[in-house]
């Protein structure tokens, strides 16, 4: 773009380079546009979010931009909500847009430029774009016990971790056969922590 007029649109390759041909000097803005779903954030980007708003952690440039999904003023635990009720599946959308990038300024003199351009999923403050490093895979369901039930008679699931563990946050999510068992209601002796059960598949965060 040259003074808010768009001079040149590309896509960009598999690994994500791109290229403008024949530019004419004079500065140029880049941004960029990406229609991937969105997905990737969960419970634990609203935990560094919650952090960032209390002072515990500090988010910068694009990754604190990431956490203002609702397009305030500022980042703060209303943002941490909206992130864990749609990785929960209570809404579909943010009001701020799905993807989020850096508007650059690129001057432009008879000679090649090469000029990196960064983009984030909104929400996604740690900027993984994926599930969280912290993820921990040993969770198990009564950890190798039987559960003998009565037909058509209501019993507890328990889920629990099979060591201790210092948690922040927790985001979960499993499927369940709808032909043999259906899903009342999921208790928790932790505070706040919401589920979503949609089509036999579970979702949940604290």
């Amino acid at each position: 773009m040259q003074d808010d007029d768009v001079i040149a649109s590309t896509n960009s390759e598999a690994m994500g380079s791109f290229i403008f041909n024949e530019v004419e000097n004079g500065t140029y803005v880049i941004t960029g546009l990406y229609d991937t779903p969105w997905g990737g954030p969960n419970a634990t980007d609203a935990l560094w979010v919650s952090q960032h708003y209390s002072g515990t952690r500090m988010l910068t440039s694009l990754n604190l931009e990431a956490g203002n999904v609702n397009a305030s003023a500022s980042v703060n635990n209303t943002d941490a909500l909206q992130i864990v009720r749609r990785y929960s599946g209570f809404i579909s959308s943010f009001p701020a847009d799905d993807w989020l990038f850096e508007n650059l300024s690129v001057p432009v003199s008879g000679c090649n430029v090469t000029q990196n351009l960064h983009g984030i999923i909104t929400g996604d403050v740690r900027g993984q774009a994926g599930p969280s490093v912290a993820k921990v895979s040993n969770v198990s369901f009564l950890d190798g016990e039987v559960l003998k039930v009565n037909p058509l008679k209501k019993f507890d699931l328990p889920i629990q971790a099979a060591e201790e563990m210092n948690l922040g946050a927790v985001s979960l999510q499993f499927n369940y056969s709808t032909d043999i068992v259906e899903l009342v209601s999921i208790k928790a002796a932790a505070e706040n922590m919401i589920y979503n059960d949609v089509e036999s598949y579970v979702t949940i965060a604290w």
